[in-house]
């Protein structure tokens, strides 16, 4: 456990754990709310940003979230309607946290105006273009 220097735990060790602790609900229910699947994208990226992974190895794990969230934004899914997660998703997501977990090395502070990674967008309603 990473401990600063009031006793407690670091942001960054409770996103993992959090991210952990997803990766464990979504390996025994691959039913789960849209919701926390967004979130749990959201931190991927970020933790990926500070240790400075490429984002290009996970772009199927992206591509999904990413057509998750276009569904939310067009209103066809609701932030609390289960979703079946895909078995493909669990091992990347399983890949991804494993890294994470063993990757002790802080490449960069997350606060920067530097962007080492940008996803775009097509602004069309179906949602389906994206570059890394």
């Amino acid at each position: 456990r990473h401990l600063d220097g009031c006793g407690e735990v670091r942001p960054v060790e409770k996103q993992l754990l959090k991210m952990a602790s997803f990766v464990t609900t979504i390996s025994t229910s691959p039913v789960v709310p849209a919701a926390d699947i967004e979130s749990f994208g959201g931190r991927v990226v970020h933790a990926a940003s500070i240790v400075d992974l490429p984002l290009g190895k996970m772009y199927f794990f992206l591509k999904y979230i990413r057509r998750l969230q276009a569904k939310l934004q067009r209103g066809t899914l609701t932030p609390d309607d289960p979703v079946h997660v895909p078995p493909s998703f669990v091992r990347a997501a399983r890949r991804v946290v494993e890294f994470l977990s063993t990757t002790r090395r802080i490449a960069r502070s997350h606060v920067t105006s530097e962007s080492y990674a940008e996803i775009y967008t097509d602004a069309s309603l179906t949602g389906y273009g994206i570059i890394i």
